[in-house]
């Protein structure tokens, strides 16, 4: 490896455990760009369980990372909290977001009265992502509006979401299933109004921050969420959306979710300003990289 670098930059476990072995033969500092919790998103997908040796280990290596590491970033505060509880560091643990650059997305268009309001899902049918209780607000939300609805469905999973929309009898015309390219999602995001995020709570996922959360807010849609990661504060903040204490109470959060459609089709408001959540754009995000680099460096 050519040895012209001042700073070793590991975004995830294994990089990081060639980053550590570096750093020490090198002589060179290293940052632990952790992105997520690997031994809780292992036990997420099935693979090991929570009790396990193998979690056990990974947890172990979890914690050499974390405390050789010159630098730790996260993905939210809650993710800083979970750290420095349990390995005690503060000040050589940053945030930095999932963010997105808002130059490559349009907002959504506020400014024609609307006769249909486009509500999208955008993402893989990995149950922590709870396609299914998408699908079911949809149903309750399109038995109330029909026509005046329609649901914008993206994801690769085609045949299993076919499925999924065939159990709940939506017909067709109800609404779009479609994969997305990702050098569409930018401009394909803007054509809708409202969003669905949520986010099926684990050990990993409370610390998480979905990127698609900073890209439905570089389109400037209303999203629909509950308390992960730093979501809910920002929501509460900025009014970007509603975020829900419980998902699984449909019924209840449905007739939240119908005046917010009925006051879209009544008149087609802009919900917030994207520039005054400006930190979920990456080249804010970009400048916090670059002074922990400068802190390093010196």
């Amino acid at each position: 490896i050519d040895d012209n670098y001042d700073i070793i930059h590991c975004r995830s476990y294994g990089a990081a455990l060639v980053g550590m072995f570096l750093s020490k033969v090198k002589n060179k500092p290293f940052i632990f760009d952790m992105r997520g919790l690997l031994p809780e998103e292992t036990v997420d997908v099935g693979k090991i369980g929570e009790k396990s040796y193998k979690f056990r280990l990974l947890k172990y290596i979890e914690k050499k990372l974390v405390t050789k590491s010159n630098a730790v970033i996260v993905v939210s505060n809650k993710f800083k909290d979970y750290v420095i509880k349990n390995y005690n560091i503060n000040d050589d643990c940053y945030v930095i977001y999932n963010a997105t650059d808002f130059s490559k997305f349009n907002i959504r268009n506020y400014a024609q009265k609307k006769h249909r309001v486009n509500l999208i899902y955008s993402g893989s049918l990995r149950v922590w992502h709870e396609p299914e209780l998408v699908i079911e607000y949809y149903k309750i939300l399109y038995d109330k509006f029909r026509d005046k609805i329609f649901l914008n469905f993206y994801t690769n999973d085609l045949i299993l979401a076919k499925n999924l929309f065939k159990k709940h009898h939506l017909p067709e015309g109800s609404y779009k299933l479609e994969s997305l390219p990702y050098d569409k999602v930018s401009s394909v995001y803007s054509d809708n109004d409202i969003a669905f995020c949520m986010i099926r709570k684990s050990a990993s996922k409370e610390v998480c921050f979905p990127v698609k959360f900073s890209e439905y807010i570089a389109s400037e849609l209303f999203i629909l969420s509950n308390k992960v990661g730093d979501i809910d504060e920002i929501i509460k903040k900025h009014g970007c959306g509603i975020c829900f204490n419980d998902i699984y109470n449909v019924s209840d959060n449905v007739k939240v979710i119908e005046p917010i459609i009925s006051g879209l089709l009544e008149k087609n408001k802009r919900f917030y300003d994207r520039s005054r959540i400006g930190y979920l754009d990456w080249n804010d995000q970009l400048e916090k990289v670059i002074r922990i680099y400068k802190k390093l460096k010196t």
